[in-house]
């Protein structure tokens, strides 16, 4: 059996060996931009989240030279205009949830989530009923290990691999993708 790890981090490890260069100097111009907007705007957010920092400015390098940008000053600057401007407007986004939470605004949160988490807490907003709380959910233990974010993406990756090779259909797949492979087993 082979598989894949399904981490970014890995991916990254993977990628910095060819694109090593030209991240860090879009994390480097990144963060430079983020310092300039933080201090010449109206969004006063630092991004310290070191990792996250990493994997944008390795997945933007990534992208920019593979569409054809190469490795030079103008992917390094692309690159790092993009990243600085995400790693500042981003928090900006959350911050209004955070300081729900937290009851002030001392601590914004900083991660590659914050798009998605802003747009649950604006459907949230607008569909939610506010005396009613996710912590109160009582969740049968035997279904403790879906904390596993890994796990809870395999399975749900599964179910949508499946559907999706069902209504793609054998002949396509053993023909195109699996190299005769059972079109169920392949996806």
């Amino acid at each position: 059996v082979q598989g894949v790890v399904p981490s970014n981090e890995a991916v990254v490890a993977i990628a910095l060996v060819k694109y090593g260069t030209p991240t860090a100097l879009i994390m480097l111009t990144g963060m430079i931009v983020n310092i300039l907007l933080a201090r010449f705007t109206r969004f006063k957010y630092i991004f310290l989240t070191g990792q996250a920092m990493l994997y944008t400015s390795c997945l933007s390098a990534v992208i920019l030279i593979s569409a054809g940008m190469g490795d030079g000053w103008q992917t390094i600057l692309f690159g790092g205009i993009f990243e600085g401007t995400l790693l500042t407007t981003t928090p900006a986004l959350c911050q209004p949830f955070m300081r729900k939470i937290t009851k002030s605004d001392q601590v914004a949160m900083g991660h590659t989530g914050n798009i998605g988490y802003a747009s649950a807490g604006l459907i949230g907003k607008l569909f939610g009923d506010k005396s009613k709380s996710t912590e109160d959910l009582n969740i049968p233990k035997s279904l403790g290990f879906l904390r596993d974010s890994t796990v809870s993406i395999a399975l749900l990756m599964s179910v949508v691999y499946v559907i999706l090779a069902i209504a793609t259909g054998p002949s396509y797949i053993e023909s195109k993708l699996s190299g005769g492979t059972n079109y169920i087993v392949y996806s």
